[in-house]
């Protein structure tokens, strides 16, 4: 008899360890979810995006964040090819998707340039023979670490202790003549005077996209630090100092960024294209 009453209480003992496990295992989970909850932010980001004198808003953009870090996408679709406002919200989209699909993401690098890729597939797949494009930036900050990519001619800045740090090359015709003249072929009034110097020279929807730039390693985001992304209609329109003068004010970056695009439209330049400017600040 004794025998028999052993094994059921061995199997209550059991389940109530097991029941005193997952209780533990809970209280864990719940205390990770309220301390991802109340963390204090390192990281805060602000935007503006306007118009200009344009008649249909063709740039595009996207911030959030996911366990995996905060990504940042801006893409200008470019006006003189068809539907380039159509080209830059597939790209934003795209990237967008991909990053949500990430369960853990690994290598940050490799996923900005196979969405490049991917975005590149798509746009030349709903093109059917069309010119579409658009530019494209993207950033992933993770646990401080920044990584990019760029196609085309929108601008990645780094600020740091007061110094406004360009750190893409444009695809641009302009590039190629700089090379030109840097080999003596051509004269430095040639590059500036060429009708065709700010002809892109990739971007996404282009057939033969092979072209583009990005961090060969990650940076170390410093406290202070910002990450600006912008289209060209910003960096057209104001002078580099200018844009140093914002980013040194104490305020948050939804406030530089709306400054930046205050600064332009009370220029009123009667070319004024769409602007679009991020920007990321570690704490």
């Amino acid at each position: 008899m004794e025998g028999k009453m052993y094994v059921p209480i061995l199997i209550i003992r059991l389940v109530q360890v097991a029941m005193l496990i997952l209780i533990l295992i809970l209280l864990v989970v719940l205390l990770d979810m309220i301390l991802k909850k109340y963390k204090k932010k390192t990281i805060i980001i602000g935007n503006s995006q306007k118009k200009g004198k344009r008649p249909v808003q063709e740039d595009s953009f996207s911030t959030f964040e996911t366990d995996n870090g905060l990504i940042a996408i801006v893409a200008d679709g470019m006006g003189g090819l068809e539907h380039g406002k159509i080209a830059s919200q597939t790209t934003v989209k795209l990237f967008t998707e991909e990053y949500t699909k990430e369960y853990e993401l690994y290598d940050a690098q490799r996923f900005l340039i196979n969405s490049a890729y991917k975005a590149n597939d798509r746009i030349l797949d709903m093109a059917s023979g069309r010119k579409i494009g658009t530019t494209l930036i993207a950033t992933i900050i993770k646990e401080n670490f920044f990584h990019w990519v760029s196609v085309g001619d929108s601008r990645i800045y780094l600020h740091r202790k007061g110094k406004l740090m360009k750190l893409n090359k444009e695809h641009t015709y302009k590039e190629e003549l700089h090379k030109l003249y840097e080999k003596g072929k051509i004269s430095r009034k040639d590059v500036h005077s060429h009708p065709q110097k700010e002809f892109l020279t990739s971007y996404i929807g282009y057939e033969d996209f092979h072209e583009l730039d990005y961090s060969k390693t990650p940076i170390c985001l410093n406290r202070g630090d910002k990450i600006i992304l912008m289209s060209d209609g910003i960096y057209k329109s104001i002078e580099e100092e200018e844009i140093k003068q914002v980013l040194n004010k104490k305020c948050c970056p939804d406030t530089k960024c709306q400054l930046i695009t205050d600064i332009i439209e009370s220029k009123n330049l009667s070319h004024q294209d769409n602007m679009t400017v991020i920007i990321v600040e570690r704490k």
